[in-house]
């Protein structure tokens, strides 16, 4: 069993989705017309006990409108219906008012409004005063006691008596609810419904009975007005009646999209024509920008020139006063004696060698940084600062650039990745700052560090020189600035220099009482990286 609203009822009986039908004989006619099947049995009860008019449609309106008292009365009221498709609640009134005289029985109402099921709510609207007049089926004004309701507060237009009916009707009466079959349905099922329909006791409170109707003409003579009504509703006029504000508002719309299409149009070539012109000026700014860094670039490389000439004749000091020192060194020897024995020559002679390399390496390295070779570029190897550390302060023990006193704590096998002659150069010069620091303390002491984090080797070189001032700490930070009387300031320079191309940083920091520690980051390699974060390489 499924309930259907009136226009799904007939889609549902065109598409043959049920066998049985029981709805209104004007629904009914129209789907025996489109759909087939045939009228099997009609309802009565004790209010409509004639089958051939058991139903018809009732105008109602609020007990109180003195103003409404017959169909002219009608005119420019508000109507509420529970559809336009249903037969009593919509067609029958219609037809009587065409009957009537009416020959646009709908255009005369002011407007029209559409409930829905049920017809109970067509009556709650002319109680609250929403609609003026309502269309109903005969006999719901008195069956209201069962949906508690008052019939007392309506009345009804036109009211007609007729013969062996029981009930308020403002129009002419038709057969009532009808009992069909579509063509799916065989003809002894049929024979064996009807049969057991018939054979129902009347129920005992409406008397509700299924009987056989004997006459349907006032349904089939309604038919062809109805196929007119749907007709009209084909029309411009029915249409624009009955869509109007949908037009309306559909018209608005299109309207405000053809506009907004006009001024984005206008707003779009506004905006093309200002990007066009920041196009130009950015074009602008960039030449002019790529000739300021053009100029720039000119003079960074004047003052890479200087620096590099400076950090050449500061670097190669150590390695040549090494050699001039075991060149004087062997000709004391000869002058004295005559000769020089051979394991010292041969000594003295492997020393000037690796000196002369060392020089060698230094005059290379800054030969490629005056080409501008970047550090991206460059092959990096996986070097052992650790071993790198010792080596480079057993060759300055050996030169005396170190204090007698000093500490070394170095982690085992810390490996960074780096160019080692760049890493001693870096080395070097920290630790103969430290020392030329100390050189009128009367107890010099110098630390020498060497730990790593989770990503980073941090080497610190710690000396207790006397307290250093801001301003001289500033210097230490600028290049061409040195806290030495006959210093270029260039130590530190290239200390940094270096270390930014291994990806490294300096940090000076002041000691609580006195001295500077002076802190190196390097990058850890990834090999070792990795095995230090349980990963592999």
């Amino acid at each position: 069993v499924k309930i259907y609203n009136q226009d799904d009822f007939l889609k549902a009986a065109y598409n043959h989705d049920f066998d049985l039908a029981i709805a209104s004989s004007g629904l009914t006619s129209l789907i025996l017309d489109g759909g087939g099947g045939t009228l099997l049995l009609s309802m009565t009860s004790a209010q409509a006990p004639d089958p051939n008019a058991g139903s018809g449609a009732a105008i109602v309106v609020a007990k109180d409108r003195d103003d409404i008292s017959n169909f002219g009365d009608l005119r420019d009221k508000r109507l509420s219906v529970m559809s336009k498709r249903a037969f009593a609640g919509w067609y029958i009134p219609l037809r009587q008012l065409e009957n009537a005289g009416f020959a646009n029985p709908q255009g005369i109402f002011k407007t029209i409004s559409v409930t829905g099921d049920s017809m109970t709510h067509v009556l709650q609207d002319v109680k609250d005063g929403r609609a003026d007049v309502g269309f109903v089926v005969t006999c719901l004004l008195e069956n209201l006691e069962d949906v508690g309701m008052n019939a007392d507060d309506f009345k009804v237009i036109m009211p007609r008596k007729e013969p062996n009916f029981f009930c308020a009707t403002s129009t002419e009466l038709y057969p009532s609810w009808v009992l069909s079959a579509a063509p799916s349905l065989s003809v002894s099922k049929a024979r064996e419904i009807i049969k057991l329909l018939v054979n129902l006791p009347p129920t005992p409170d409406k008397g509700l009975e299924w009987t056989v109707s004997t006459d349907y003409r006032k349904m089939y003579e309604l038919m062809e007005p109805m196929q007119e009504i749907y007709r009209h509703e084909n029309t411009i006029a029915w249409l624009w009646d009955e869509y109007k504000w949908y037009a309306i508002v559909g018209g608005i719309i299109i309207a405000v999209v053809f506009l907004n299409s006009i001024y984005v149009g206008i707003a779009v070539r506004r905006k093309t024509t200002q990007l066009n012109a920041a196009m130009e000026q950015k074009l602008e700014a960039e030449i002019e920008n790529q000739q300021n860094l053009s100029r720039i670039e000119s003079l960074q490389r004047a003052t890479a020139i200087g620096l590099i000439s400076s950090t050449v004749a500061h670097e190669l000091k150590q390695p040549l006063g090494a050699i001039n020192n075991y060149v004087e060194s062997l000709l004391r020897r000869i002058k004295r004696n005559g000769s020089v024995e051979p394991n010292i020559l041969h000594e003295a002679l492997s020393e000037i060698e690796s000196e002369g390399s060392r020089a060698a390496d230094i005059v290379e390295m800054v030969r490629n940084y005056s080409k501008s070779r970047s550090s991206a570029k460059k092959q990096r190897d996986s070097i052992n600062l650790t071993e790198l550390t010792q080596r480079v302060i057993q060759l300055m023990e050996k030169n005396g650039k170190v204090p007698v006193k000093h500490q070394v704590d170095l982690a085992s096998d810390v490996y960074v990745n780096a160019d080692p002659l760049e890493i001693e150069l870096v080395l070097t010069n920290l630790i103969r700052n430290a020392s030329d620091a100390m050189e009128f303390q009367k107890d010099p002491m110098l630390q020498i560090t060497l730990k790593k984090t989770d990503v980073d080797a941090v080497l610190t070189v710690t000396d207790n020189g006397p307290p250093v001032s801001d301003e001289q700490l500033e210097k230490m930070n600028k290049v061409g600035e040195s806290s030495k009387k006959e210093g270029l300031g260039l130590g530190l320079a290239i200390v940094r220099e270096l270390l930014e191309v291994e990806a490294g940083s300096l940090r000076i920091v002041r000691n609580k009482d006195t001295g500077l520690s002076c802190i190196v980051k390097l990058p850890l390699a990834n090999m070792h990286l990795g095995k230090e974060n349980g990963h592999n390489a």
